[in-house]
């Protein structure tokens, strides 16, 4: 799986964007809890990085999310709008802190957030990325926010001591 995603992310490989988005469609009309959701939502790229991959590979996920639960795809109504550094090699708070502040909601599109969202990616790692989204269509008005991603990836990170005692 984690070829895959590379190559379909990284590679200019869209058109895996076909049988990955149909794995994701399943696994989401399998789980009620994301099946009961009113419009899927894809995290968004920033333009730049739009321009340098030539798709947005979230979207294509997305399309085939809400084709397989006949739900509407709502594209281009959360924008990122910060040009963030690309996550893979941040850690936890290193990830949160890229993100914060990095999206908002197209004023014209809240009547299609105002539901059950399904926010679609490819990968939940430290959930920075997820949370800023549903943060911010929570704001806006969401009902509630799901997340559905075709992979979940475990940070690898030292153990802090963050109580501050000595050991």
């Amino acid at each position: 799986m984690r070829a895959a995603i590379a190559r379909f992310k990284f590679e200019g490989r869209a058109a895996l964007g076909l049988p990955l988005g149909d794995l994701l469609a399943r696994h989401a009309r399998g789980q009620a809890t994301l099946a009961r959701a009113d419009v899927a939502v894809p995290v968004p790229l920033h333009q730049a990085r739009l321009r340098e991959r030539g798709y947005d590979h979230a979207v294509l996920l997305a399309r085939a999310v809400a084709g397989a639960l006949e739900i509407p795809l709502a594209v281009g109504v959360l924008l990122r709008i910060s040009a963030t550094a690309p996550q893979a090699g941040l850690g936890a708070r290193a990830r949160h802190a890229n993100v914060r502040g990095a999206f908002r909601v197209d004023p014209a599109g809240t009547h299609l957030i105002e539901q059950r969202i399904l926010l679609v990616d490819d990968i939940l790692t430290s959930g920075a990325t997820a949370a800023a989204c549903a943060e911010t269509l929570l704001a806006a008005g969401a009902a509630e926010v799901r997340v559905a991603t075709l992979a979940r990836a475990i940070l690898d990170e030292p153990p802090r001591n963050e109580g501050g005692a000595a050991g």
